[in-house]
């Protein structure tokens, strides 16, 4: 039954001219089971890597951190912040002690959804600095949770911020503008 709801939205699109508007009510409740499970997955990332890394970190937002770590070129696995899902290379170091620290880090996607970035800062991050951009960024700044490593790593995280789409999401409301929408099956 799915495959074939699937697969008809798929024929509408390919053999309709007149498809969907992205914002019309049809089109939000044709995918609201598919995007509620969606923003479901987001409320959480974890990264798994293996390598040669020491780390340990605790947070609570990214002005509540503390730890550090050295990382000399790790191989990851990732489901992240912004529908990041792959796998990637990652390199750096930090320190973090509650508002203050410096970093220097470097991430390498290989395959899949996960995005480049290089982050150098140090001092007080901020929610307007690029890596942190609330729809485009690779990190959430406002994420709860830690990592522990020794030549294996994980990091867990909640993302608050996509609790409250998820909230949101039950009425219609997609305040992230991460719903998936007809045009993405039809290219």
């Amino acid at each position: 039954m799915k495959k074939f709801v699937f697969l008809s939205i798929c024929a509408f699109c390919m053999f309709s001219s007149t498809a969907l508007k992205a914002d019309s009510i049809g089109e939000k409740l044709l995918l609201y089971i598919p995007n509620r499970i969606c923003d479901l997955f987001d409320i959480f990332s974890v990264s798994i890597g293996i390598g040669p890394t020491v780390r340990a970190e605790l947070m609570a937002t990214e002005l509540i951190k503390v730890g550090g770590g050295v990382d000399f070129g790790s191989l990851r696995l990732y489901k992240e912040w912004n529908r990041q899902y792959g796998v990637g290379l990652e390199r750096g170091w930090y320190w973090s002690l509650i508002c203050a620290g410096e970093e220097n880090s470097k991430r390498w996607k290989t395959a899949g959804f996960t995005e480049d970035f290089h982050e150098m800062r140090a001092g007080i991050p901020t929610p307007d600095m690029p890596v942190y951009n609330y729809y485009l960024g690779q990190r959430d700044f406002w994420q709860i949770g830690g990592a522990l490593g020794l030549i294996v790593e994980a990091e867990v995280y909640l993302n608050p911020v996509e609790w409250v789409d998820l909230a949101t999401g039950f009425l219609l409301i997609d305040l992230r503008q991460d719903d998936l929408e007809m045009s993405d099956f039809c290219r």
